[in-house]
């Protein structure tokens, strides 16, 4: 008499039901984007973030989450900086996309880097590149997302330049907060890969790629 065996369904604490939930959200985003109701969609944009923070950071230690807020913090005291005296990104102002604000500076932006440095960590260490290359890594994957970034922040009003152009001090100070903060993220996750937020990076060069192709 033979047994039937069902089939091992993935956990949903494992990796791959991660990356695929992530990318649905993402894929998802680009079709509200491009449709009649994208600016119904572009709001969901924290609440985006959000989630991809969860399905990124729930395949690190808890203990890794708290010291990771510093990361958080230091991104959004930068933003404030740059906001309020246009030093080191140049003048620049955000829109209400982002959500909720304190001092004009949403407070989803701190995410929106650790995520982003999250995800270039894990490749510094597949990579097995020492703390400072690592670090220049980090910065110089950054920087090359913030040009996809940057002309599809304007379109969504994310933020938006005082000048014409998007200044190059803005991308130079990307690199050099981008290594800063990567330096330090190095510090509290070691070693540590994640499989998850390494996936995360290509969504998010797949994202605004396609965004850059359809909106700008």
């Amino acid at each position: 008499m033979k047994c039937l065996i069902m089939p091992k369904l993935p956990s949903f604490s494992s990796q791959r039901t991660s990356i695929v939930v992530l990318a649905i959200l993402h894929f998802v985003g680009i079709a509200g984007m491009l449709s009649p109701w994208s600016d119904s969609f572009k709001m969901l944009t924290p609440i985006n973030l959000l989630l991809s923070l969860f399905f990124i950071f729930r395949h690190y230690p808890k203990q890794a989450f708290l010291p990771s807020s510093i990361i958080v913090l230091g991104a959004w005291c930068a933003e404030f900086i740059g906001v309020h005296t246009g030093w080191p990104f140049g003048d620049y102002f955000y829109g209400e996309t982002l959500g909720l604000a304190i001092a004009e500076i949403p407070v989803i932006i701190g995410v929106n880097w650790l995520i982003l440095l999250a995800a270039t960590h894990h490749w510094s260490i597949k990579m097995k590149l020492k703390p400072l290359q690592g670090a220049l890594f980090t910065a110089f994957v950054m920087t090359l997302l913030d040009v996809l970034i940057e002309p599809i922040a304007i379109e969504l009003d994310f933020w938006t330049w005082l000048d014409v152009h998007v200044p190059i001090q803005n991308y130079l100070a990307w690199f050099v907060l981008a290594f800063i903060l990567g330096f330090a993220l190095r510090k509290i996750l070691g070693e540590r890969t994640n499989t998850t937020a390494g996936v995360f990076l290509f969504i998010q060069f797949i994202f605004f790629g396609i965004l850059n192709i359809f909106l700008t």
